[in-house]
């Protein structure tokens, strides 16, 4: 019984890695290479460790990682890096921009808790009573103005992710 419950997770357990295979800078990130962005799963870029005037390609330094987080190694033809057709062919686009707009929403939203004060009672009500108790009563839009007062802005996501000062 054990190792069908192990089964049935194997996937699962699995997902971390293959992001890291898939997206293999990911795990430079987590190995304690500096990065600007906020997070180090997330905003974490080839060019961090890549040196274009450097000795090392950059399939060199994918494949350096590969090595270490991969659960199978993929063939030496492999150019996974210039693949870009799940964006642009594969409909995923759309999805893509969701959670970019996902984002700018959840860093605007937050900006009014760093306005005043990230334990602010009255932030804190307001957030729950135009946001957590409206739920899905009207348009996620709707619930983001009544909290916020005004339209979205990119500012917030663009200063969390180091592309504008404070």
């Amino acid at each position: 019984m054990r190792m069908a419950f192990a089964a049935r997770n194997a996937v699962f357990r699995l997902n971390p890695l293959r992001s890291f295979h898939d997206h293999p800078c990911q795990a430079r990130a987590l190995e304690g290479h500096s990065h600007p962005g906020p997070d180090p799963t997330v905003a974490v870029h080839p060019h961090y460790d890549f040196d274009v005037n450097g000795s090392k390609a950059l399939q060199q330094l994918l494949d350096e990682i590969r090595s270490r987080v991969a659960v199978a190694i993929p063939p030496a033809y492999n150019r996974f890096q210039n693949n870009f057709s799940h964006i642009f062919a594969g409909g995923y686009g759309a999805g893509y921009y969701s959670y970019k707009w996902a984002e700018v929403l959840s860093a605007d939203a937050y900006g009014l808790f760093e306005e005043n004060g990230v334990l602010d009672s009255r932030s804190g009500k307001r957030f729950c009573d135009e946001i957590l108790a409206a739920g899905g009563s009207r348009p996620a839009i709707e619930s983001f103005k009544a909290f916020r007062g005004r339209e979205p802005r990119v500012d917030a996501l663009l200063r969390h992710s180091g592309m504008i000062g404070a």
